[in-house]
């Protein structure tokens, strides 16, 4: 094993794992298949979402997303910052942002950097993953994952078990649980499969003295490039496929000043306390 590939290193880790084992032994008695296929299978799966933060790529990525919101003046308030930056340096925080723009993430990392947060990683839709940009997010913490994995039983036991790696680093988590950008303004209904996954792989940790925090982040703009484009697919179009030439009409795009990106932050909320509440309200 090589120090010199952490994706690599992350994926046999994983891999490692007693759990691991027992997940594969599982899949092959509910879906009668080969052992060593399934193996092979998951490895491929781990191998796409696996990501890392190197310190170089992180610096390219974050000039780079400083370019890309060059339309906006960052709007933050400080107020819990510092709260939540102890809170991280013995948790996992699972930051649950609205999602009204493509930028949300950059914004978000922008937001939080200097306050003593490492990078998150962040679970983006595959879709995304455009070479060679692709390969640069992977190493500065962009988890790609498939937006649905329906009549695939290995992809989402793979996610549950890459999360609870993630979680046993205490490692920064960030994704956009209404599935997608808004496209009225309003909150979207939550898509729960993440937070699903999540809570499996949290219950599956088995350390009682551990925990995690669930923090809401409201991003409000100004104004925005995309609600054209928004009001288009609202109104029955059709989506612009995400090419590279998408890509680079949307970053020409954001060279026009459109006022500020305005960020704030909710209370955090234990997901341990969470799950034994939601306990005893069961058993009551």
């Amino acid at each position: 094993m090589k120090d010199t590939d952490p994706q690599r290193r992350a994926v046999e880790l994983v891999t490692a794992t007693p759990q691991y084992a027992e997940v594969i032994t599982s899949l092959a008695e509910r879906t009668g298949r080969d052992e060593q296929e399934l193996r092979v299978e998951a490895g491929a799966a781990l191998d796409e979402m696996a990501a890392y933060v190197d310190e170089s790529a992180s610096r390219l990525w974050d000039r780079l997303g400083r370019w890309l919101t060059r339309s906006y003046e960052v709007d933050v308030d400080p107020a819990g910052l510092e709260q939540l930056a102890e809170l991280g340096r013995h948790h996992s925080l699972v930051w649950l942002p609205n999602h009204r723009s493509y930028l949300d993430p950059l914004v978000l990392r922008a937001a939080t950097t200097g306050h003593g947060f490492p990078a998150n990683y962040t679970l983006g839709g595959i879709n995304l993953a455009m070479w060679p940009l692709s390969e640069l997010g992977r190493r500065s913490g962009l988890v790609f994952i498939r937006r649905s994995s329906r009549d695939d039983p290995v992809y989402p036991a793979m996610l549950r078990l890459y999360l609870g790696f993630l979680l046993r680093h205490h490692a920064n988590l960030e994704w956009y649980f209404e599935g997608g950008r808004t496209r009225t303004g309003k909150l979207r209904p939550p898509k729960m499969g993440v937070l699903r996954y999540l809570v499996d792989a949290f219950l599956a940790t088995g350390d009682e003295g551990d925990d995690a925090y669930l923090v809401p982040v409201s991003i409000v703009y100004d104004q925005q490039h995309e609600v054209s484009a928004l009001s288009l697919e609202e109104g029955g179009g059709t989506k612009t496929p995400h090419t590279l030439a998408w890509l680079v009409r949307f970053a020409r795009a954001q060279g026009r000043r459109r006022g500020s990106a305005h960020v704030r932050f909710g209370p955090p909320l234990s997901l341990r306390e969470a799950l034994s509440d939601a306990g005893a309200r069961a058993a009551s």
